[in-house]
């Protein structure tokens, strides 16, 4: 599972393919405007797709799955080791977000924001830009800009479409999806991998 839109790059699929594994590449429903639990929910239904379907086409050990992402597919590896069943194998997480989400990652689109937040977060959106994604780049969304101004807006994970949820509700639902809040002695063995200096993803 890939960051931003992505999939996994070329060098990790040779990597993979090398070894003699099978590579399944899934599609889930992305953030901002989907509910957190919609996000997992695809990636329950394809880990089961993969497990009772395309084990009749394709020679996989339904018992020996690994799952890999990276960034936002690194957070959804982390989050698929407590909400898979039964279990993943192993979980291969690059930079991905392992941290307790009811900290100030959810916001509610659907309710004011802070517009003294967002003016701060939208200076930095050009110097970001001017740096990540130069004039020509092939990028046009500026991704690292949004997230960032996700970010200081209070976060992209989207726990509720209700205007008038409660703040105890919201931390209570990702509190069911943060990885530190829900990790015991049966989570799956786990590689993680984290650069010292990334700016979206604190490694920490």
């Amino acid at each position: 599972m890939g960051g931003k839109a992505s999939g996994s790059t070329p060098a990790e699929l040779e990597e993979a393919l090398g070894r003699g594994w099978v590579v399944v590449s899934i599609n889930y429903r992305l953030s901002p405007g989907v509910l957190l639990s919609d996000i997992v929910s695809d990636i329950q239904d394809a880990y089961a797709w993969v497990r009772t379907k395309l084990v009749s086409k394709v020679n996989i050990d339904p018992d020996n799955i690994i799952i890999f992402g990276g960034s936002a597919g690194g957070g959804a590896t982390v989050i698929s080791g407590f909400k898979l069943s039964p279990k993943p194998k192993a979980l291969f997480a690059f930079y991905p977000y392992c941290t307790d989400f009811t900290n100030g990652f959810a916001y509610n689109p659907l309710t004011p924001l802070n517009q003294t937040l967002v003016e701060e977060a939208q200076k930095l959106e050009t110097p970001i830009l001017t740096k990540y994604w130069p004039s020509g780049n092939d990028d046009p969304y500026g991704t690292l800009a949004r997230s960032l101004i996700h970010q200081h807006m209070g976060g992209w994970l989207l726990a509720t479409h209700d205007p008038n949820a409660s703040p105890k509700s919201i931390e209570a639902t990702l509190a069911n999806y943060s990885a530190v809040l829900n990790i015991d002695a049966d989570y799956p063995p786990t590689y993680l991998c984290h650069g010292l200096n990334d700016i979206l993803v604190p490694y920490s």
